[in-house]
């Protein structure tokens, strides 16, 4: 039997790899962390515990002209809704 012991270095920037990281049932302990990171660095009130929601979509009438399919939306149990939108490229609207 043999085994390919190739080792392969993926960029966590993927959507599909940072929504099956980040997004996804289950990753709420790292995505608060994440989250807590970046709330850190801007002096905001930290995360205690949030919820992901399934529905990542914000339609054309939120967004000005142009709907738009987040990475990742999730809501605090304090009420703030998070959206993340992960970019490898510097993109005008974000």
């Amino acid at each position: 039997m043999s085994f390919n012991n190739e080792i392969r270095n993926y960029d966590p920037l993927y959507d599909f790899l940072f929504r099956g990281y980040m997004a996804s049932s289950g990753c709420e302990r790292q995505l608060t962390s994440l989250i807590n990171a970046i709330l850190v660095e801007n002096d905001e009130n930290l995360v205690s515990e949030l919820e992901i929601v399934d529905n990542k979509s914000l339609p054309a009438n939120i967004m000005g002209k142009k709907s738009c399919i987040l990475d990742l939306r999730s809501v605090a149990l304090d009420g703030r809704i998070i959206n993340i939108e992960v970019q490898r490229q510097n993109e005008k609207f974000f």
